[in-house]
């Protein structure tokens, strides 16, 4: 009873005397979760949110705790720990000022929009009390329409531009060190202006040169293939490069001439500058070139041309193709920058890496990860005021490629980069059982000999292989007469024991990619015949052979003679 009675007592305390609901505190931190959450797509496969300010808390506690241990440092002479202070006030100052001090909030979200087609958002969120880092100046300070992306030829497979003004980014980064007093940075800065002075180029007026449009595509032409050193099986399509920029004037053409005049050449043509670098690949004639406002470095002037010719109306636009226009559904026109990927370049480079390789178990894999990321998507991330938002429309759910992203892709990399050790070690295992099955078939051929008045089978090819697995007595088990690939070895029948010890009796049958052969001579000897080109037919190892040997006229006649039939058989 009494037990209940203090029950009833303290609410009724609480009543009378308690502190009121204001009074109650509330331990929840104010953040950016609504101005954030309000930029992004509910109810899809991805939904994130993260609070910068804590992070950015900590990156300060960071910089007070490696002042402490720059102080403490008992192995750093004097001038050595001022100069680490100060390298370090650099980096601090760039980190506040860049922008990066002023956002206070993040979040990604994807969802699904078509039957085929998935929208990403991407927000970083800034303090409006704060005043605006570097990004908001170089980057610009509102979205502007994208000219460049509406005029790239329709061949395009890869593009990114931004607007970028490398002026005011160069002045920023002397002004930070200008706070920071770092010696040592100050000498790298004075090192890059010196190249400048060096080469008689105004570095100031080169960078205004620059008015913001930046960036780089690929093309992939159609109609032209090109040839790449080491490449198994033929041509692949042309690729392309450019490196393009939008300038006020000549100036920073000119100047380039003076900053690599050990590369700058003549050229015929005005505002051409031919860049003297090793002819790699036929098609790859670098040029600086000045058209239409923009200074362009290319693979070569006929890149620049289909470019230009785009921008002036004059050919086939991205923009107008099927692939780019299924993307396109929500996307802002208007943007600080963009991005466009094609698969068509994931497959591109998907042929080049199976016949550099030009193995099937690398083919098999490649075959793999060019399915898994047959990826086409657009960009645009666009700067204003309060933040930055980011928009991307692909044909993949963006949850899915997050995890290919972070752990299939770097596993599936992980692999190309042992590849040349797991083939290597695959051809290791593949060449020792070649040789010892070609061992065994030769014990054979000598016992059966021994038992033949020192005469081997007088069939080529699997008639007389035959022989030595049926019949009265079996001299070999005919799984023993195969190679690594499970094809019947060619045998050349009609010799004898006493016949040259190097004419071949048996040897792996040959395709389109065979560059060794291993070959069983008459003495029991196993050796690698190697070449430069691919052997594809049995005749073709006879004739690398005869190379070596130099064999009569009569047994060449009767080894290529038996060569041509098993080809024929092949055929």
């Amino acid at each position: 009873m009494k037990y209940f009675r203090n029950l009833l007592l303290y609410p009724a305390l609480f009543l009378c005397f308690g502190v009121s609901a204001a009074e109650v505190q509330d331990y929840r931190e104010q953040t950016s979760f609504h101005a954030v959450t309000s930029q992004l797509d509910p109810g899809g496969t991805l939904f994130f949110y993260i609070s910068s300010e804590t992070f950015i808390k900590a990156v300060e506690n960071h910089y007070e705790l490696l002042k402490k241990v720059i102080a403490r440092d008992l192995n750093l002479a004097p001038s050595d720990r001022e100069n680490a202070f100060q390298i370090l006030r650099f980096v601090r100052n760039v980190c506040r000022n860049s922008g990066f001090g002023v956002v206070d909030g993040a979040g990604v979200s994807a969802i699904k929009i078509s039957k085929d087609l998935y929208r990403t958002r991407m927000y970083v969120h800034r303090a409006k009390e704060k005043q605006n880092g570097i990004l908001w100046k170089v980057m610009g300070m509102k979205p502007e329409k994208l000219k460049l992306l509406q005029s790239l030829p329709a061949d395009t497979i890869y593009c990114d531009g931004l607007i970028f003004k490398p002026f005011l980014f160069w002045k920023w980064l002397k002004d930070q060190n200008a706070d920071a007093k770092s010696i040592v940075v100050g000498a790298r800065l004075r090192k890059v202006e010196e190249f400048f002075t060096a080469r008689q180029v105004n570095m100031n007026r080169f960078l205004q040169c620059f008015e913001g449009d930046i960036g780089f595509v690929i093309t992939a032409d159609v109609k032209k293939r090109m040839n790449l050193p080491l490449l198994a099986g033929g041509e692949i399509q042309q690729l392309d490069f450019a490196l393009y920029a939008k300038v006020k004037d000549s100036y920073a053409f000119d100047a380039m001439g003076k900053l690599v005049p050990q590369f700058a050449g003549k050229s015929g043509n005005a505002g051409v500058i031919n860049l003297g670098l090793p002819p790699l690949l036929p098609h790859l004639k670098p040029v600086v070139v000045l058209r239409n406002n923009y200074l362009f470095i290319a693979t070569n002037e006929y890149t620049v041309d289909k470019i230009v010719k785009t921008m002036q109306g004059k050919g086939p636009r991205l923009v107008d193709q099927p692939e780019y226009k299924a993307l396109l559904q929500g996307l802002p026109l208007d943007g600080n920058g963009f991005e466009f990927f094609s698969r068509r370049l994931v497959t591109i480079f998907g042929d080049i890496f199976r016949r550099a390789m030009a193995h099937r178990m690398a083919g098999n894999l490649i075959n793999d990860l060019e399915k898994s990321f047959s990826l086409d998507y657009l960009a645009v991330w666009q700067i204003t005021d309060h933040g930055v938002l980011m928009t991307m429309n692909s044909n993949m759910d963006p949850a899915a490629l997050l995890i290919f992203k972070t752990m299939i892709m770097p596993a599936g990399f992980n692999v190309g980069m042992l590849m040349p050790t797991l083939l290597k070690e695959h051809g290791r295992r593949r060449s020792i059982k070649q040789v010892s099955n070609l061992r065994e078939a030769g014990m054979a051929l000598k016992m059966y000999a021994m038992s033949h008045n020192d005469c081997f089978p007088e069939a080529s090819g699997s008639q007389g292989l035959a022989e030595l697995t049926s019949g009265k007595k079996k001299y070999i088990d005919a799984d023993k007469l195969l190679d690594a690939d499970g094809r019947q070895f060619c045998y050349i029948g009609g010799f004898k024991e006493t016949s040259s010890k190097n004419i071949p009796l048996a040897f792996e049958r040959p395709d389109a990619e065979s560059k060794q052969i291993r070959v069983l001579f008459i003495d029991g000897r196993v050796e690698v015949l190697h070449s430069e080109t691919p052997i594809s037919t049995v005749s073709g190892v006879i004739v690398v052979l005869n190379k070596l040997y130099k064999y009569p006229e009569e047994t060449l006649r009767k080894l290529m003679s038996a060569a041509a039939a098993m080809d024929k058989v092949k055929e």
